[in-house]
């Protein structure tokens, strides 16, 4: 599994993607937002889901990305493989339920 910290751009991705296959990875890891220190930077959210698939569909790998609001499990297992659920939400319960309701693996 790899591939970037932030998705930034969709030419960024695909490259990033293509890397990440010809590099022998079998999953596309790609994050939607940035921490820095406690501050915490928006990435491109929806766009950035979308710029998922579209490297999922490219490349044919699985895609995993963190999710960080119940309210957004849906839209995050539509466009992803796998759930992510990150050290700093490993109790948040209610996340969890709602990662679980998608019926999406996750770790």
């Amino acid at each position: 599994m790899a591939g970037p910290c932030s998705v930034e751009s969709e030419s960024q991705l695909l490259k990033t993607a293509e890397a990440v296959k010809r590099a022998g990875a079998t999953i596309l890891r790609g994050g939607l937002s940035s921490a820095h220190l406690t501050l915490r930077i928006p990435g491109l959210g929806e766009k950035g889901l979308r710029l998922l698939s579209k490297a999922r569909r490219e490349t044919g790998l699985p895609v995993i990305t963190e999710l960080l609001s119940e309210s957004h499990a849906d839209v995050v297992a539509e466009h992803t493989d796998i759930i992510q659920i990150g050290a700093r939400n490993s109790q948040n319960f209610q996340l969890l339920i709602a990662a679980a309701r998608t019926g999406s693996p996750f770790s």
